[in-house]
């Protein structure tokens, strides 16, 4: 163990962010970006660790179906709703559709941020260049951004090659990591590495990464006005989203009324057995 994996193994772990919405047996908090930046620099400031998950259709979907996924969420300091389909389904569920953070926008939100509290940041995800690609337009943006590493997300998960990262990472020692190798391999990523790394906020990002290098262009503001992002997306990526949205969306939509009814049931049952207990 390095010396900078030593002094991250003794930091404590954050609080976890109060008042989340159940899901599917996983929360998600009705966190706005400027609440999500405040708890960032609260966990910095302290010395503690986060890592602050979003959650979309297709995080949930992969939740409901792998139980470590499910525990990574429930592990999470932050979990914040990147997409309509779970606003719906929590207004579905009763409750008041928590606001959409999205990364294609987002990321450079967090990026001035960083700049503006001289927070370190560290790039890792997307094929080779991206990263480099995505710093550079970065730091057009924010010049007083620091961005002391980037890497692509082409690397073995295990030995040798994924233990020289992790040490160039901790090198570097980043207040923020920003994680871009998609769900769920990303995910799968920091619950293996978390306690090895000495950022004190991590970000699983998704394709956050090709956003900022230009690779994939944003959704124009009328479509994302109707919730039709998703079809933006796999308009022009139908190969790689096909799976995800064509079955993935009405998979979801079908786990929601299930839930709902369940949710019914539940409530029934008990106001029949309170009734009777009257």
């Amino acid at each position: 163990m390095t010396d900078q994996e030593r002094i991250h193994a003794t930091l404590e772990d954050a609080p976890r962010y109060p008042g989340a919405l159940d899901l599917f047996g996983f929360g998600v908090h009705p966190v706005k970006s400027a609440q999500i930046l405040d708890y960032a620099r609260s966990v910095i400031n302290a010395s503690q660790r986060a890592i602050i998950a979003h959650i979309n259709v297709h995080g949930a979907n992969l939740a409901v179906r792998l139980p470590w996924m499910r525990r990574f969420f429930n592990r999470a300091q932050i979990v914040f709703c990147d997409g309509d389909g779970i606003r719906w389904a929590l207004r579905v569920f009763g409750a008041t559709p928590p606001p959409k953070v999205t990364y294609s926008v987002w990321l450079w939100e967090l990026a001035g941020w960083c700049s503006a509290n001289g927070f370190p940041m560290y790039l890792l995800g997307g094929k080779p260049g991206v990263s480099e690609l995505a710093a550079r337009n970065l730091r057009e943006r924010h010049p007083a951004l620091k961005i002391v590493g980037h890497h692509h997300g082409y690397f073995a998960r295990d030995g040798a090659e994924d233990d020289a990262l992790i040490a160039e990472i901790n090198r570097a020692d980043p207040d923020v990591l920003i994680v871009c190798l998609g769900m769920p391999i990303q995910e799968a990523w920091i619950v293996k590495n978390a306690a090895r790394l000495s950022p004190r906020v991590i970000f699983p990002a998704g394709a956050a990464m090709d956003y900022a290098a230009g690779i994939i262009n944003l959704t124009p503001r009328w479509i994302a006005s109707l919730n039709l992002e998703w079809l933006y997306r796999f308009l022009h990526e139908p190969l790689r989203l096909f799976r995800r949205y064509i079955f993935g969306n009405p998979l979801f939509a079908a786990r929601v009324f299930l839930e709902w009814s369940r949710r019914r049931r539940r409530a029934r049952t008990a106001a029949t057995t309170h009734s009777d207990e009257s």
